[in-house]
């Protein structure tokens, strides 16, 4: 068995697996939360240093604005800058990596992040986005984040990590490329498929890099590439970047999601499981009151620190309604609902029928399954509810 299979080996262990048990205080476990310390550094190195097996980004580590940003972040404060985002993103990336997988998405997206947000699930742009991937309200709604009074799944890193990576995903299957993908992802969809059409009308190579030379994308957008390859470059060829070297200050970090059943104070809980408050908000960064939301269609998971899970499990049990025993059946018949019969006149809308019978026409509508509003027609006879 070679490194490379070495390495791949290495990675599916320290990534793990997904799964839930939905049925009630039963944890959804993530196990992929867990890096496992490796003595051989090289080995342990490869959770960061897979993508450079198969690197997407190392043709372009020649062009100019590209290596303009290599020697940007390899000075003191670049440097600084990528190693606090990587010990941000300590217990969140074998996650990260194995919805990579999943998606079948390149490992160095791994890096986005870091371009991001820096991996603060708090980060908010001037433009108002929100969260460690940086999403639009507008952006955020169709990849299912709920953003209401009491959660903005935009800084919840689990949610937002599978939203962000559908995203990316359909991006590159609209484009048909990476980086084009990854351009759309900072500005816009439309943006860059019109200026795409605009190189394929003129018959030039219509990629990233030929917008670039012809200025086509706005000044953000034309460095947000670069950017991201010089920061994926640099994370390759530093060990000081390893999980082994970043992980002194994250002794445990791994997590547990419990289902919750309700409204539940976190400062308490918190409290009574005997985990940090700080610690405790950010890891459920995307809670915006200090209480878990009241049940809903879609159900929030509390992240704890796996060293707290039984004692989060007992606390939590005691907010899990008792099952109510099943009512007996009534033999009485529900009423069924009363209707009168009209047939339609000459000249007769369903707007005038409804006003002349004060109600709604859609409560004509509903109470004749097939009609057509705008088909009605002499002799029609049409069942109005009363």
């Amino acid at each position: 068995m070679n490194k490379i299979h070495w390495i791949f080996a290495y990675l599916f262990i320290a990534v793990g697996h997904l799964w839930a048990v939905p049925l009630g205080m039963q944890p959804m476990k993530i196990q992929a939360l867990r890096l496992e310390y490796v003595d051989d550094i090289d080995l342990a190195s490869s959770v960061f240093r897979l993508a450079s097996t198969a690197s997407y980004s190392r043709p372009y580590l020649r062009h100019r604005e590209v290596r303009r940003y290599i020697r940007y972040f390899r000075r003191k404060p670049g440097i600084r800058f990528i190693r606090e985002s990587l010990e941000r993103a300590m217990p969140y990336i074998p996650y990260i990596m194995r919805k990579l997988e999943e998606y079948d998405l390149p490992y160095e997206l791994l890096y986005l992040p870091i371009l991001e947000s820096g991996y603060r699930l708090h980060a908010i742009s001037p433009a108002k986005a929100v969260g460690p991937w940086q999403f639009m309200y507008t952006s955020a709604l169709p990849y299912g984040l709920v953003i209401d009074d009491w959660r903005d799944d935009r800084r919840d890193i689990v949610n937002a990590t599978d939203a962000a990576l559908r995203k990316i995903r359909d991006e590159i299957r609209v484009t048909g490329d990476l980086w084009l993908s990854l351009a759309a992802y900072n500005g816009g969809l439309t943006r860059v498929m019109r200026a795409k059409k605009e190189l394929e009308s003129m018959g030039m190579r219509a990629d990233f890099w030929a917008m670039f030379e012809n200025d086509m994308l706005p000044r953000e957008t034309m460095a947000y590439v670069p950017k991201f390859i010089a920061i994926s470059h640099i994370i390759r060829e530093n060990l000081q970047f390893s999980p082994n070297a970043l992980r002194k200050n994250h002794a445990d970090e791994s997590l547990v999601l419990l289902r919750s059943p309700g409204k539940i104070n976190l400062v308490d809980f918190a409290d009574s499981i005997g985990v940090d408050q700080s610690r405790f908000f950010t890891l459920n960064a995307g809670l915006i009151r200090g209480h878990t939301p009241p049940p809903s269609k879609k159900a929030y998971y509390i992240k704890v620190p796996v060293y707290a899970e039984d004692a989060a499990r007992d606390y939590l049990a005691r907010f899990v309604p008792k099952a109510q025993p099943k009512p007996k059946a009534k033999s009485i018949a529900a009423p069924k609902p009363a209707y009168r019969t009209y047939v339609v006149r000459r000249g007769d809308t369903l707007i005038a029928i409804s006003r002349r019978y004060k109600i709604h026409q859609s409560r004509i509508v509903r109470a004749n399954p097939g009609l057509r509003p705008s088909r009605i027609y002499p002799g029609q006879k049409i069942r109005i509810p009363v």
